[in-house]
């Protein structure tokens, strides 16, 4: 069985909202450049993709996913939180959709109405999702987050993240852990290495051997410096690829 590596995208190995002259562009958005990595950093990677099995699980949904130049690295990825497998075989991935839609079935009811929460708050989504809440209120207040937090406690099947301008809720039984899991069943893979930023991805760090975060992980650097933490990451999975 080989190893695979598994591993977030944004701020964990792409950042947006820096500058710098050694920086390449790796994601667009809306046709402007939005995401961005060392050059040194994305060489290193792709050296990585050449030794391990690389699959990157991320909460964006496959449309945002396709606006990433490094999925060419990639042979396969795990989208909106690991719900949907994007694979070139559309049987491998309807059976791997309508079994995220059959482990959500009896939570489906609290993602429903926390969608109708977040956007009573005036909440309004990025792209769309079956299988992840990711919505932005650039105007929220801090009473208005705090209010929306305690609303949004009821839902005990969901893992909900509120940031300044942010909200996101995921599926608990559909953590980026069970994914992990559920690839390495699938295609017969060892799951040796994780990386990731958040909260959404600390369900990977107790199901691969050795992890690398921010927190609560085999190899943690918590910085607030995107670029910092992002060319840690990847230096550090090249040493445990090796």
């Amino acid at each position: 069985m080989e190893k695979a590596y598994f591993t977030d995208l944004d701020s964990t190995i792409i950042c947006s909202g820096v500058t710098g002259d050694d920086l390449v562009c790796v994601a667009t958005k809306h046709g402007k450049n939005a995401s961005f990595m060392r050059k040194s950093s994305k060489s290193i990677l792709e050296q990585i993709t050449e030794k391990i099995i690389t699959v990157p699980i991320t909460t964006r949904c496959e449309m945002s996913y396709n606006n990433i130049f490094l999925k060419r690295l990639f042979r396969h990825a795990l989208v909106d939180n690991g719900a949907v497998l994007v694979i070139e075989d559309q049987v491998e991935r309807d059976i791997w959709l309508n079994e995220s839609y059959d482990i959500s079935s009896s939570v489906r009811d609290q993602f429903d109405s926390c969608r109708k929460i977040l956007e009573t708050y005036g909440y309004t989504e990025k792209w769309g999702s079956n299988f992840v809440l990711d919505y932005v209120c650039k105007g929220v207040t801090e009473s208005s987050r705090e209010n929306l937090r305690i609303e949004l406690e009821k839902f005990s099947g969901l893992l909900i993240n509120i940031g300044k301008t942010s909200a996101v809720a995921t599926f608990k039984c559909l953590s980026k852990g069970v994914a992990i899991n559920r690839y390495a069943k699938q295609f017969g893979v060892i799951p040796y290495l994780s990386s990731g930023d958040n909260k959404e991805d600390e369900s990977m760090f107790g199901v691969t051997q050795i992890s690398i975060g921010k927190k609560n992980a085999t190899y943690c650097l918590d910085t607030k410096d995107k670029l910092e933490f992002c060319d840690f990451v990847i230096r550090k999975a090249a040493e445990l690829t090796e």
